[in-house]
């Protein structure tokens, strides 16, 4: 609700309504609607436009249907509203630091700070000794943490200091050992501050050591969102989180029964995992696969089909937009994301393994065609690029697969069907198992033992 382009598009779905003629049934209740939605909107944003528009949808609404239900309740609101002129700007509420987490790896160290909202931040680097000094304004820290020390001791980051440097500032230290960069990143939903500061590669302790061998032994799957985030949501109100969450279970199980493999999943019920948490977990379980299952959601209910991406600068103004929905990140944040991609390229490391991805991606676009194609009229998107911060510094080839549009009608009802679900599943699998095939690992696959 804090975001002016979201009341703007719950708006342009009723506008349609209005051209709709008098005796439409649908027009009275759409007019209403939109007086409340334009009320609700100059709350958020003070502006007395907006409540102007809400006047003038209520008039209106008067004038046309002088006898309707709908023109006593927006009127109650009116004239409950104290919003009449625009309000003074005042300074935002106190942002609360809340908690710092950390995960050490071989080659980078994330930081992550927990806020109550939004904060604004600068950044400085400092010599003698290297630190990077991260202030807060407008915050206040808990309690518990004023003055803490965070030893890290890795290598990279030494250890992580916060203070209450004035009433309304925080600063966060960050003391560095051999840095090479670093970046910061805003995430919403909840809000914190990403920090990501990377060294020199150094040797992992014994419990992160891969194997000599590249064979393709662990499989990470990633259903998208959960608990209080439910991703995408259908007009029949089903949800992203359980479509994902029931189709990577099906994944799971085709996989166990049919390759000598592990198997892992961030998720395998209906709880939260923030989306830097996800990578750790696949980093941490040293996968050698990675793959990230969602469904997708556009502003037009026509939008249809099956596309995969890989990690990299938008396609398209149309990946651009999923990979916002699906990073719940600023649009600042979001170009800042493609720089950093832009830069990360240029490693000749990185760019073996976004090969590998796109060749993984690419087959499992295939085994969707014949898969679910054999049974499903599939609308083929293709393989597509965006920077989905879910498959940032993920140590193995990686792709996130949008597997049907819950925002278009048919394909909402097709998500809510186990058949359906399970075609996904197998396409999924099939691309998997095809991509270890073409990789050249020696597999001992058994006959596919298909989930009903």
């Amino acid at each position: 609700m804090k975001y002016r382009h979201q009341w703007e598009k719950c708006i342009t779905l009723y506008q349609k309504f209005i051209r709709l003629p008098k005796e439409h049934p649908s027009k009275e209740e759409a007019m209403f609607h939109l007086a409340e939605l334009y009320l609700g909107l100059s709350k958020f944003s003070g502006k007395a436009q907006d409540l102007k528009m809400a006047e003038q949808m209520a008039g209106e609404l008067r004038m046309k249907y002088p006898a309707s239900h709908f023109v006593r309740a927006i009127e109650d609101q009116l004239s409950q509203n104290q919003l009449r002129t625009p309000p003074p700007r005042t300074p935002s509420s106190t942002v609360w630091l809340n908690t710092v987490r950390y995960w050490s790896y071989p080659d980078y160290t994330r930081v992550v700070f927990d806020l109550s909202k939004e904060a604004t931040y600068k950044q400085q680097k400092q010599s003698n000794p290297e630190s990077l000094w991260i202030t807060l304004y407008n915050a206040r820290l808990v309690q518990d943490l004023d003055q803490k020390i965070i030893t890290i001791e890795d290598g990279i980051l030494t250890q992580v200091r916060v203070v209450q440097e004035t009433p309304t500032t925080v600063r966060a230290i960050l003391d560095l050992g051999q840095v090479a960069d670093h970046r910061i990143i805003h995430f919403s939903d909840p809000d914190r501050l990403v920090v990501d500061i990377f060294g020199q590669e150094s040797q992992p302790p014994p419990e992160m050591q891969k194997p000599p061998s590249r064979e393709i032994s662990r499989i990470m799957i990633d259903p998208g969102h959960g608990g209080k985030d439910p991703g995408a949501i259908g007009r029949k109100g089903l949800t992203e989180k359980e479509v994902v969450l029931d189709i990577s279970l099906r994944l799971k199980d085709l996989l166990k029964k049919n390759l000598d493999k592990e198997v892992w999943m961030t998720r395998d019920r209906d709880i939260y995992i923030p989306l830097e948490e996800r990578t750790q977990l696949a980093n941490g379980k040293q996968a050698d696969l990675f793959i990230s299952v969602h469904a997708n959601a556009a502003p037009s209910r026509k939008a249809r089909g099956v596309e995969l991406y890989t990690l990299g600068q938008a396609s398209d103004s149309a990946a651009l937009a999923t990979a916002a929905r699906e990073n719940s990140i600023q649009e600042g944040s979001l170009k800042n994301l493609e720089g950093v991609i832009g830069l990360m390229l240029a490693d000749l490391s990185i760019m073996k393994r976004f090969d590998q991805s796109l060749e993984f991606a690419d087959t499992t676009r295939q085994a969707f065609l014949r898969t679910l194609g054999a049974r499903y009229d599939v609308v083929d998107l293709g393989v597509k690029q965006a920077p989905f911060y879910v498959l940032m510094n993920a140590n193995m080839p990686s792709i996130l697969a949008e597997v049907s549009f819950i925002s278009n009608p048919i394909e909402e009802r097709r998500l809510a069907s186990r058949a359906y679900r399970g075609k996904i599943a197998q396409s999924l699998f099939e691309g998997i198992r095809e991509y270890l095939m073409n990789s050249s690992q020696g597999l001992r696959v058994q006959s596919l033992k298909t989930l009903e």
